[in-house]
């Protein structure tokens, strides 16, 4: 299990409408198992899971105007 976030640069901030930008949070599950069949061999499952929730995105609209948002809906 991991649960880690990453902040917003400075640049981030200050590109953000109104600088609004909040911290990238990403969480991961991991499940791994196995099973030695024979000297020489193993059957091994992984499972995880990854999920990223206010996902930073940078855009560039029409007029060349740069910024920084969260990804909506995250």
């Amino acid at each position: 299990f991991g649960y880690s976030f990453r902040a917003p640069s400075i640049e981030n901030i200050s590109l953000s409408p109104e600088n609004t930008i909040k911290p990238e949070r990403t969480r991961t599950l991991e499940f791994e198992a196995g099973w030695q069949l024979s000297r020489n061999s193993y059957l091994t499952a992984n499972i995880f899971s990854f999920t990223i929730r206010n996902t930073i995105i940078f855009f560039a609209d029409l007029s060349g105007q740069e910024n920084y948002i969260n990804r909506p809906g995250s």
